[in-house]
């Protein structure tokens, strides 16, 4: 599959000096661009949430990813980091991109390092805790602890009505023509790429991007989401970017990104009620002519 957002691309991550360990380098790489996806998901206003009372606010888990994960690498993989007083985006509120922002830049600086690490170093047992374990053991514990946390997101965006973008696979917001999940007994014995490997059947598509969808024949297996919802995030896009908190490029990646989503989504509406609930933000000048003609013509609302 192929994912629409990309925070640390593949041009970024190093060879690792003794080949062997590629995979640690390729998949911390990649376990960084899920996680900071999942947080992108989240608004600012929504970084108080926690589902009961004893649960770890959204805020809190972003916090706490940032600084455990410091914690591994200095503490127990014996890493060079920032002092720990350095890690959290200044200021009593800081929003979720300065979060992700800094998850990120924290992240590709461990890059070179990982890629230094030859069998003697990995395979040194190293204080964790209270008890001794080997470097390679202690990276993997990061990785099963962020994913971990990344999940624990995942209900926090669900109970909060918004999407669930693919990690290891589609969820109920983002799939693709020829997605194989294992969700049947049929599946399990054999999926699309193994029987095709067999001869038994076709093989599946690779992913491609969501035909324009026309408003009155959706026909999509995606999550539907209402109009006002849409009306609502463009507004938040918008009102971002007048009040310079998203940077000119920052706004045009997300304004596609918002696009690109909603050729995938089904929106719960005819053509007329979705444009009822669009075009006040063209009559408020909320956006521009020029995006709200992008807008309805990827959309397939037009004419």
């Amino acid at each position: 599959m192929d994912y629409p957002v990309v925070f640390i691309p593949e041009s970024e991550v190093p060879r690792a000096r003794a080949p062997l360990w590629q995979h640690l380098v390729d998949t911390y790489a990649s376990e960084t661009n899920k996680t900071a996806a999942v947080w992108g998901e989240f608004r600012d206003d929504q970084l108080g949430f926690r589902p009961a009372a004893r649960s770890a606010s959204v805020r809190e888990i972003l916090a706490h990813q940032i600084l455990s994960e410091r914690r591994f690498f200095a503490e127990f993989i014996g890493f060079a980091e920032p002092p720990a007083e350095a890690l959290l985006p200044e200021g009593e509120a800081p929003g979720v991109d300065r979060y992700v922002r800094r998850y990120v830049d924290l992240a590709r600086a461990r890059l070179a390092a990982l890629a230094r690490g030859e069998q003697e170093f990995w395979l040194t047992p190293v204080p964790f805790f209270d008890v001794e374990r080997e470097r390679i053991w202690v990276f993997w514990r990061r990785v099963l602890h962020t994913a971990h946390h990344r999940a624990q997101l995942g209900v926090y965006l669900r109970l909060l009505g918004g999407r669930v973008p693919a990690t290891y696979g589609p969820t109920a917001d983002v799939t693709w023509r020829g997605a194989d999940p294992t969700t049947t007994v049929a599946v399990a014995a054999g999926g699309a790429y193994l029987r095709a490997r067999a001869g038994r059947g076709p093989a599946p598509e690779t992913p491609t991007e969501a035909t324009p969808m026309a408003a009155d024949k959706q026909e999509g297996r995606l999550a539907p989401v209402k109009p006002a919802r849409v009306a609502e995030e463009i507004t938040r896009l918008s009102t971002e970017r007048r009040s310079g908190r998203l940077a000119a490029d920052e706004y045009e990646h997300r304004f596609a990104r918002m696009i690109s989503e909603l050729r995938e989504r089904r929106i719960d509406g005819t053509r007329a009620e979705i444009l009822a609930a669009l075009a006040p933000l063209r009559d408020q000048g909320t956006v521009t002519p020029q995006e709200w003609a992008r807008l309805t013509r990827q959309l397939g609302l037009e004419g």
